[in-house]
């Protein structure tokens, strides 16, 4: 078992980043937010740390839901069997609209649990507004999901990446004229910027269905005849229920701390977003490493190459080793400089 096989790491690289620029992206808009909202001060802070704690656990679950298309996108294509392909898109199309309304009812059943743990009043007054205009960016961000996955299980990764960067790049310039009514914007302050994180997500949905459509990676006539079926759309769940769950468990943890320190106060709270938004970004990297290997993996096994497959798993598996090892340094040497960002 060779992790250092150059080979693969040439041939990975290529997709491997711009899959992790995206998946950085999906907590790119959360982490924004809360480095131009700490400007407000520390409860404003506080209550971004805690609307971002319980909209981040659905928002994993969406990711994890929605990778159930690649691998079988990946595969389809590796046996060059491309109306497959995009029927299984359309069907993904639907299932990640039901695990949108799904999210949403999740999020709003978590945020009453919050508001039942001594959470500073200051805070749960601060963070309703953001807290419900945010949570009517999962439809969008799950339809611009479905999308992004399609595409990368046809090893075309750029336009994702592209549109993610244009996406919290519109999230930025959005957040500095709403929260802080610059240009003779309105000033809304925490509002602001869950108007910014909901126009930029349906911007990014959009761009995403133009590029599909626009130029021709959908068929109009595939999608047209393209049924939701139950087959294809168990096929779907049972890849992307478990990956889903997976990730609840992962970040569930990160969101009942947030709901702990905040029983401390605002500025605690405010001194865990510091830490936990810094830490997301690492921790979103990984996953994307963890992608580009589905994306590689599907290929090789629609090809029926089981060897190259096991290279390429082995081999994005050391990356992610070496990637996580560098953060941590990072963050380690660097403790004492970041929270200066905020």
């Amino acid at each position: 078992m060779n992790f250092w096989n150059r080979l693969q790491w040439r041939q990975n690289a290529p997709l491997a980043l711009p899959v992790v620029a995206g998946q950085v992206g999906h907590i790119a808009a959360s982490v924004a937010d809360s480095v131009m909202v700490g400007r407000l001060g520390t409860i404003p802070l506080a209550a971004v740390s805690l609307a971002n704690s319980i909209l981040s656990v659905p928002l994993v679950f969406g990711i994890g839901m929605a990778y159930g298309l690649t691998p079988l996108v990946a595969h389809a294509h590796g046996q060059r069997r491309r109306a497959k392909g995009q029927q299984l898109f359309k069907n993904a199309v639907a299932v990640n609209v039901a695990a949108a309304v799904l999210m949403t009812i999740m999020a709003y059943a978590m945020a009453w649990g919050a508001e039942q743990t001594g959470q500073d009043p200051r805070v749960i007054d601060a963070y309703r507004d953001y807290f419900f205009i945010v949570s009517l960016s999962y439809v969008p961000f799950m339809l611009f999901m479905a999308g992004k996955q399609y595409l990368e299980g046809l090893g075309e990764t750029k336009i994702p990446m592209r549109l993610s960067i244009a996406g919290n790049s519109l999230n930025i310039v959005l957040n500095a004229l709403l929260i802080f009514g610059w240009f003779g914007f309105p000033e809304w302050g925490m509002m602001g910027a869950g108007v910014a994180t909901l126009i930029a997500r349906v911007a990014m949905m959009l761009g995403m269905y133009w590029a599909l459509f626009s130029q021709k990676r959908i068929d109009a006539e595939v999608w047209a005849a393209a049924r939701v079926t139950l087959h294809r759309v168990w096929a779907l769940l049972k890849l992307g229920v478990p990956t889903g769950f997976q990730y609840i468990f992962e970040v569930s943890a990160f969101a009942l701390s947030a709901w702990i320190i905040g029983t401390y106060g605002a500025t605690a709270l405010a001194a865990h977003q510091v830490a936990i938004s810094l830490a997301s970004i690492s921790y979103m990297a990984a996953t994307g490493l963890g992608a580009a290997a589905t994306i590689r993996i599907g290929q090789y096994l629609g090809q029926r190459d089981h060897g190259s497959a096991r290279e390429a798993a082995t081999s994005l598996f050391g990356l992610t080793v070496l990637f996580m090892t560098f953060t941590g340094l990072l963050f380690l040497f660097g403790r004492n400089l970041f929270p200066f960002l905020y």
